[in-house]
């Protein structure tokens, strides 16, 4: 409405608005002739039923009383706008094809990046979680081994000192054998002797409590103890053996190499602890790869933010924007039919 044939007749249109757009009518008293007031009336009926401002303008046109031919004026300004109006629409396809393909990119893009981000995600938890656990494991297995080392000492201290007792006990039975034998000797010499002589005395030497019966008691007890002692440290340092065999490192048994308790601990530390580093390392890049992958989203995100304000429109969606410039089409060739009727 800005133009200069409509500026100029300005006093003579008064404005009726029609949703947030105004319409400029003018009353038909001055048109010249039925069908330019059938077009007038057409134009500002569908101007106000479409809320169209084009329409309004060829309206406004017709209605001017500026020198020459208005209707042919109409006519030319109608096909300016066809023409102008298809060439949006043809546009406005066009990018609306981009858009939708750009939207759709966009998103399969931000989706498989997504789930891209929570793969990792998930697996540098499942990491973190596995190296806390051999963390764990190696600290209980370095615990069992001090265990083992303080139990290893304390059984080497403890046989030491039996084996000191045992010795001493087996030394003193062998000792003491050696003295009762000696003293039955001399006392059989001294019964022999007394049973050969006048009279022919021979004591208690032939009942089982008489002296030599008592000698022989003792001597029977000290061969006992003997036996059992050396019996005892024979068991306990057996024990004592298989006990640090199994326990202790690898070592040899009867020509064979033998790994006790603390050398498969520890071989067991070796592994957890080259496994924690290698799931270390496979941590770090997977962190990496996800800084990577956010760095990526971000990008995408930012692309979505620029394609909003060009494909989105949250006022008129692109359907409504379509149908009511093919309404202005239809009327303006409908306005060309009055004109050419």
């Amino acid at each position: 409405l800005s133009s200069d044939s409509v500026a100029g007749n300005s006093a003579k249109y008064r404005l009726v608005q029609t949703g947030t757009s105004f319409i400029q009518r003018k009353s038909s008293s001055g048109l010249r002739g039925p069908k330019q007031q059938r077009l007038f009336d057409f134009l500002q009926s569908a101007a106000a039923r479409l809320d169209s401002r084009n329409l309004g303008v060829v309206a406004a046109q017709l209605a001017s009383k500026s020198g020459g031919d208005p209707m042919a004026k109409v006519k030319e300004m109608i096909s300016d706008l066809i023409e102008r109006l298809e060439k949006q629409a043809s546009e406005e396809a066009e990018h609306h094809g981009w858009c939708d393909k750009q939207m759709h990119d966009n998103k399969l893009t931000r989706e498989e990046l997504q789930s891209t981000i929570e793969q990792l995600q998930a697996k540098i938890d499942e990491l973190a979680a596995s190296i806390a656990k051999l963390g764990d494991d190696v600290a209980g297995l370095e615990t069992e081994i001090k265990e083992l080392n303080d139990a290893r000492s304390k059984a080497t201290a403890q046989r030491d000192e039996e084996h000191k007792e045992n010795t001493a006990t087996i030394q003193d039975a062998k000792e003491a054998q050696a003295a009762v034998q000696k003293a039955l000797e001399v006392l059989k010499g001294f019964y022999d002797k007394a049973a050969s002589a006048e009279g022919g005395y021979s004591g208690q030497q032939s009942e089982s409590t008489g002296v030599l019966g008592m000698l022989e008691v003792i001597d029977s007890d000290f061969a006992r103890l003997e036996s059992e002692t050396t019996a005892d440290e024979e068991s306990a340092s057996t024990a004592y053996n298989k006990f640090m065999l199994e326990s202790g490192g690898c070592g040899y048994h009867k020509g064979a190499e033998v790994c006790g308790s603390i050398a498969d601990k520890t071989d067991l530390i070796k592994k957890k602890t080259k496994l924690s580093k290698k799931q270390s390392s496979e941590k770090h890049k997977t962190e990496k790869d996800l800084q990577d992958t956010q760095g990526e989203m971000a990008a995408a995100e930012e692309t979505h933010d620029k394609l909003q304000p060009a494909c989105v429109t949250p006022d008129v969606s692109v359907e409504e924007r379509v149908q009511k410039r093919e309404e202005e089409i239809e009327s303006l060739q409908q306005a060309l039919e009055i004109l050419e009727g």
